[in-house]
């Protein structure tokens, strides 16, 4: 039996002089003792099979095995592993320097305890040699937060590990992932791996042509980090960041540089609690853990509720779920806790009372490729809503600017959504940064939070999808006055100031008279000084608010029953509410 055993899976060769250079690579080896299994993955192009065929015949050593229809590699390789003999199985896609099989088998052979034996390559195309693939000498666990820390054609792996984790697993998620998820099923099962820092391999990725993989690759992607941190028990214990975001290239020369604090895929959706009555936060936490999206976590965060309320957290939490138990602050203390301890490449967010359809997640991420944020649409209800899959009928991108205008006058295209909301919604860890909710504000906090968030993106994508269902309930604390209510017109204030020369200006400023309106119909008569300060804010803008056609009709409206008094506005909101 030879001691190496090469193995590669081939569909449909669009390059035959490719091929022949990847062959022809392993027939010139220093290194002799092998052979060389490759497998026809059902190709179709009545050419493949052929051209295989031919190699077969000018090396013995050279087997070529076939079936009709595409599997996949994994499969491929699988079909493979089971007809080689060797105690090295070596991968095989483009072109091999002359010297790679004999320093691989003269490494593993002098290092029993690497399994897994790579090394660093030549990026080739056309043109020759451009770049570098560069890989740590010594991957650990942590190494595969970012990407696998091995290039799967370069490594020699020793057969009885390759065969104790059962070969490449076989299913959908792992289509295009299958190095990935064997090398972390390797390392959670003990062994460990080295990449020679020589380059034994070129590595054909063309200059220039950044790789802008399919959403649905990336969440196949996310199920397979899931799967493999969790494995490896790693799962939220670190953090990486990929601030190219969707523009993110597997060209060596960003394969390094690109990290900071998330995980790839990962959704973060953070839930702030305080007192909700029990089935009302079992139903919410569990439309979260029943989501068909599975590279999530879902960190909850007690804002000082009472003893029964933070136990039955506690109760309700999973092996996806974190609790966290804080002092009473208020929500955007909370929501700023749960971003603190958040490690996902993407944040929702979701009120302790309201439920999200199966699907929001899955969609949402699907959603949000090339756009800094998605909002879903909502429905109302004053019972609890057992979801079914919600429907995803259709969806526009807009770009900051329009953004803007639909936060500021709430008229989206599709009516169900709310622009103001922080919840309904999917945002970028990256673009957060050091953003964090105002905690002085207990009032429109999400319209400021938004607001500054969008001010650093440059598309948002709005779906005609009704996800997310919100519980209407008669106690909010938007229908009831507080005296801390009043920082908001002091925030408010602050932002115009800071966005007086901006192209926003004029919708900013049709939001914030329309908030103060807003608390001004909520403070009680006897508040006289509150009153005065929030009629003199209004009174201030109320002239430019009117002549503003893009303005809701209602806040015109009461800008223009101002000047017969604040006393009349009043009066006709509490006629309208009757």
């Amino acid at each position: 039996m030879p001691t190496v055993s090469i193995i590669m899976g081939v569909y449909n060769c669009k390059r035959p002089d490719l091929l022949d250079k990847s062959i022809r690579s392993i027939i010139g080896q220093t290194y002799t003792d092998w052979e060389f299994i490759i497998c026809n993955d059902g190709s179709t192009d009545g050419k493949t099979l052929e051209l295989l065929k031919s190699y077969e015949a000018l090396d013995e050593r050279i087997k070529v095995l076939s079936y009709d229809q595409n599997h996949g590699l994994a499969y491929a390789l699988n079909v493979c592993l089971r007809e080689a003999g060797g105690k090295y199985i070596a991968r095989q896609d483009d072109e091999s320097k002359l010297v790679r099989l004999q320093r691989l088998v003269e490494f593993a052979d002098s290092h029993p305890e690497y399994a897994i034996v790579g090394s660093i390559a030549d990026v080739t195309d056309d043109g020759g040699v451009w770049g570098k693939y560069p890989l740590e000498e010594t991957p650990t666990k942590k190494s595969f937060y970012w990407n696998s820390p091995f290039a799967h054609p370069t490594v020699l792996m020793r057969r009885e590990a390759l065969e104790a984790v059962g070969g490449y697993r076989i299913s959908k998620e792992t289509n295009r992932h299958e190095d990935y998820d064997l090398f972390m099923r390797m390392y959670a099962a003990g062994y460990k791996g080295y990449n020679i820092q020589e380059k034994l391999y070129e590595y054909r990725i063309v200059n220039g042509n950044k790789k802008y993989r399919p959403m649905k690759n990336r969440v196949n992607e996310a199920a397979v980090r899931f799967k493999g941190f969790k494995s490896l028990g790693i799962l939220g214990g670190y953090r990486l960041c990929d601030q190219a975001g969707d523009n993110r290239t597997d060209s060596p020369e960003n394969f390094q540089e690109n990290q900071e604090e998330t995980v790839q895929g990962l959704v973060s959706v953070i839930m702030p609690v305080y007192n909700t009555e029990e089935d009302l936060l079992r139903a919410s936490i569990r439309s979260i853990q029943g989501q068909t999206y599975e590279m999530m976590e879902l960190i909850v965060v007690d804002d000082g509720s009472e003893k029964q309320c933070a136990e039955l957290c506690d109760t309700i939490a999973d092996e996806k779920t974190r609790v966290y138990h804080i002092e009473n602050a208020g929500a955007s203390a909370a929501r700023n806790k749960g971003i603190n301890e958040s490690s996902g490449e993407y944040i929702a967010f979701i009120d302790s009372d309201d439920t999200v359809a199966p699907n929001a997640i899955e969609v949402m991420v699907a959603q949000i490729e090339g756009v800094n944020f998605v909002s879903c649409g909502c429905k109302h209800g004053q019972t609890i809503t057992n979801s079914k899959h919600a429907v995803m009928r259709g969806s526009e991108i807009k770009d900051r600017n329009d953004c803007i205008e639909y936060l500021c006058y709430m008229s989206p295209k599709f009516g169900h959504i709310e622009t103001n909301a922080i919840w309904g919604k999917m945002y970028r860890r990256c673009v957060i940064g050091k953003l964090r909710f105002d905690t002085d504000m207990i009032m429109a906090e999400d319209f400021k939070f938004n607001f500054d968030y969008i001010m650093k993106c440059s598309k948002g994508k709005y779906l005609d999808f009704e996800a997310y269902n919100y519980l209407e309930r008669g106690d909010s604390i938007s229908r009831i006055f507080k005296p801390q209510m009043m920082s908001t017109i002091e925030k408010l204030e602050e932002m115009i100031s800071e966005n007086e020369d901006s192209s926003v200006y004029d919708p900013l400023i049709s939001r914030c008279v329309n908030i103060a309106f807003t608390i001004l119909m909520m403070v009680p008569c006897e508040l006289k000084e509150e009153r005065r300060r929030i009629e003199k804010f209004i009174s201030l803008y109320r002239g430019q608010v009117i002549r503003n056609p893009q303005t809701k009709k209602k806040v015109r409206m009461a800008c223009l029953s101002s000047f017969l008094g604040f006393g009349t506005t009043k009066k006709i909101f509490e006629l309208s509410r009757r």
